[in-house]
């Protein structure tokens, strides 16, 4: 199997057309450096800050100093090790949002991009109670009507799409019967596959975007080049597709029943009232770029 600009790197790979705000390795998107400037760029060497899902450590990248304490918490242990290498200063923790291991008031600084919300309201009543009394909460979560939330949903779609049409078990089958050279099999084969690229392409706009069009076009050009790979690399392309796919569909649903709606943010309201803790503030915030609606900040700031 040959490798490089016209092999396996090509196609090992997916993408989005949505505005990319958050990478997996942490990078910087000047969309949110505008939001979180005032916020981190305040913070003093005598203060205590916890990033709540912290991710790779996005927001840590942002402090202009070194506060007396840096936390950050994250379910993903791998997350918190590039969060670390990113922040040598920083203590991470390994923890669900909604459980979290600290004191009532421990923090003068709270934040969170979009990670507390996967906890629930549960999660942000437990980021409010740590605030100090003076101290500040400012997260940025997701909501259900954002330009993000939007892309998902349409991503999600994409990938149903690949699942409802069997497209991999189809892609599979017809590889197979290519390498057996079997008249009888590879008419078979070839009739599952037309049946299910039929209704991809009529449910799904062919270009490589998307998970979908990506898929089917990586998949097409495997093909045309057939004599370069062994079949048995193809069949393990698909596998690590469909992997991906069904990976991607859950993390998408993750994120889409994670987003604040008008309702959680009433049960959020009442939960707070219950534990006698201050009531948070939202609004919506919107990119510098492309005035998309990125997602609600969650905040509380003394008065």
């Amino acid at each position: 199997m040959t490798s490089g600009a016209d092999g396996w790197d090509t196609f090992w790979r997916s993408s989005s057309t949505s505005e990319v705000l958050v990478t997996d390795t942490g990078a910087r998107n000047p969309a949110l450096d505008a939001f979180w400037a005032s916020t981190m760029e305040g913070v003093t060497p005598q203060q205590s800050v916890v990033d709540i899902g912290c991710g790779a450590g996005s927001l840590s990248q942002g402090l202009v100093c070194a506060p007396a304490l840096l936390v950050g918490v994250d379910i993903s242990f791998a997350a918190l090790t590039r969060s670390q290498s990113e922040a040598s200063s920083m203590h991470v923790v390994q923890a669900m949002n909604e459980q979290l291991p600290f004191q009532p008031g421990s923090f003068d600084l709270v934040v969170s991009q979009f990670g507390v919300e996967y906890g629930g309201i549960a999660a942000l009543a437990e980021a409010c109670a740590l605030v100090t009394p003076g101290g500040v909460l400012r997260c940025l979560v997701h909501c259900a009507d954002s330009a993000i939330q939007q892309s998902a949903h349409r991503d999600l779609q994409h990938i149903e799409v690949l699942v409802t049409s069997a497209f991999f078990a189809a892609a599979r089958s017809l590889t197979l019967a290519l390498a057996a050279k079997d008249q009888q099999q590879l008419d078979a084969a070839s009739g599952q596959f037309t049946e299910s690229e039929q209704a991809v392409r009529a449910a799904v706009e062919i270009d490589a975007s998307h998970f979908a069009g990506y898929s089917y076009l990586g998949f097409q050009s495997l093909l045309r080049r057939w004599a370069r790979f062994e079949p048995d690399d193809i069949l393990l392309w698909l596998t690590r597709m469909e992997q991906e796919a069904d990976q991607g569909a859950a993390r998408l649903r993750t994120m889409q029943s994670a987003a604040i709606t008008d309702a959680k943010w009433r049960e959020l309201t009442s939960l707070l009232v219950q534990r006698g803790l201050p009531s948070l503030d939202r609004q919506p915030v919107h990119s510098s770029e492309t005035n998309h609606l990125i997602g609600w900040e969650v905040s509380r700031v003394p008065r």
